[in-house]
């Protein structure tokens, strides 16, 4: 089965354990796939404070133009950004990150399972990612989650944006 057939089965599944973001603007067609797991959309998105992490994900999925960040780097501030890997590991995670920087800050983990598909598996407020052991344990739990849904399949990888992304993007280096 395809990692997006692999997807398919999680969002129809009794109970889902993905779920797909449309949109909220009406009239707004999806041009990239957000799939978000159980404990993101669990969040409480009618909170005020909520709206703007709602927002970050629509931007992605109605296909707005997004800063990213590529290849990995602790200096550049982008809102979708590939991470570096936990210290002594090798480069393989693939993890990304969406960064909601209005409050609370919250990052969304997760990966590309296609070009314009991506799903975003566990989410952090930044105040409890203050160290790099802090950091390195996010990205293992979006790893194992993306292991229990996944299997064996990896998530696309690579330091070419266009791998990812096929259009509306920019990259901060």
């Amino acid at each position: 089965m395809s990692i997006f057939g692999q997807i398919l089965k999680w969002v129809n599944d009794d109970p889902p354990e993905l779920f797909e973001i449309q949109p909220r603007r009406p009239g707004t067609l999806p041009l990239r796939r957000l799939f978000v797991s159980n404990a993101i959309r669990g969040l409480p998105w009618h909170e005020v404070r909520f709206e703007q992490f709602r927002s970050d994900l629509d931007r992605y999925a109605s296909g707005e133009m997004i800063p990213v960040r590529l290849p990995p780097s602790k200096n550049v501030h982008a809102d979708f950004a590939l991470l570096d890997p936990p210290t002594n590991e090798p480069h393989i995670d693939r993890i990304w990150e969406i960064r909601s920087k209005d409050h609370p800050q919250l990052r969304a983990f997760g990966c590309f399972a296609q070009r314009d598909v991506f799903v975003a598996l566990t989410c952090h407020h930044r105040s409890e990612l203050a160290t790099d052991d802090d950091w390195a344990l996010a990205i293992r739990e979006c790893r194992h989650e993306w292991q229990r849904l996944f299997g064996s399949e990896d998530p696309i990888g690579g330091l070419d944006i266009h791998a990812y992304l096929s259009r509306s993007f920019y990259v901060l280096k």
